[in-house]
């Protein structure tokens, strides 16, 4: 995402003078004439004068970029919401933690990407299966489905094509655990002979994840 990409993007509300925002949230930076995938922490912010943040990272490729009154784009989820605003470089503090000091935002537009994707990631997740519940990971989401790694328990065959199953699933920006009804589209055992490769069809969420979800995405998209 650079300064043109908020073109982009289906407006939801622009919130003048409203950083709603908590300490440790994740950032990520789009800094012009930096290609790299580029983020930082949300440490505090006086409001009307600054937003701290950690040193950004990767440091090393984009330190000549950052520099006072360079101009950046930050880009952050909270409470299921994708945010954005403009600012600039106003200083950084090294002693005795390295900082980045950023000018606070005259707008913080929160919006939906009109274009969503299947993501990569790693979201733990139980899996409810005839009683059994069995651990996994979400290797990729989209909002439509998922693929997971599976532990397949006892009974291996239990996990077959065509049949219903409940998931848990913790979400990042999101406090409550998420249920969610999935269909198995297809599960093949993979090389370590421990795990299976398990496609998965979403049926039924909450009303609520069903607007969040597309906002996570749009969130974890490369830029």
């Amino acid at each position: 995402m650079d300064f043109d990409d908020i073109d982009d993007i289906d407006i939801l509300e622009d919130d003048r003078k409203k950083l709603k925002i908590d300490a440790g949230t994740r950032l990520q930076l789009f800094i012009k004439g930096v290609t790299i995938p580029v983020t930082s922490i949300f440490i505090g912010m006086k409001t009307d004068e600054y937003v701290v943040i950690s040193q950004p990272a990767p440091f090393q490729p984009i330190k000549h970029r950052l520099v006072k009154d360079a101009h950046l784009v930050v880009k952050f989820l909270y409470e299921g919401t994708v945010s954005a605003f403009q600012t600039k470089v106003l200083g950084t503090v090294s002693d005795p933690i390295k900082l980045t000091i950023l000018s606070f935002p005259d707008i913080v537009q929160n919006y939906n990407l009109r274009s969503l994707k299947r993501i990569n990631c790693y979201l733990p997740i139980k899996l409810l299966i005839n009683g059994e519940i069995r651990d996994g990971v979400i290797r990729d989401i989209s909002k439509k489905g998922c693929r997971c790694k599976v532990q397949p328990g006892d009974d291996k065959k239990s996990i077959i094509k065509g049949k219903e199953i409940a998931m848990k699933c913790q979400f990042p920006g999101i406090k409550e655990e998420q249920g969610i009804i999935g269909r198995i589209m297809n599960a093949q055992e993979l090389d370590n002979k421990k795990e299976l490769d398990v496609g998965i069809e979403f049926i039924k969420m909450s009303s609520y994840l069903s607007s969040v979800l597309p906002q996570y995405i749009s969130f974890y998209s490369p830029g």
